[in-house]
């Protein structure tokens, strides 16, 4: 997965674990696990007024073929 640091700044990795499930996440976004208090209190929270919209880009590159992971784990991923 790559994108702009400049519009998704902070990467959050987050696990859930139960009864016969394990799932586990990385997520881009624009502030931290910390909440909208938090980020108004930083002034790092993003408003979006009423008809305004933004736009982030994000690619995804999915390794299918075994040597193509195996390169890629070698590579320190």
């Amino acid at each position: 997965m790559t994108f702009k640091k400049q519009q998704l700044p902070v990467v959050t990795n987050w696990q859930h674990w139960g009864m016969g499930d394990y799932t586990c996440a990385l997520e881009p976004g624009t502030n931290n696990t910390m909440g909208q208090t938090a980020a108004k209190k930083e002034k790092t929270l993003i408003y979006l007024k009423p008809g305004k919209s933004m736009e982030f880009g994000l690619r995804f590159n999915i390794l299918t073929e075994a040597k193509e992971i195996s390169d890629f784990m070698k590579s320190g991923g």
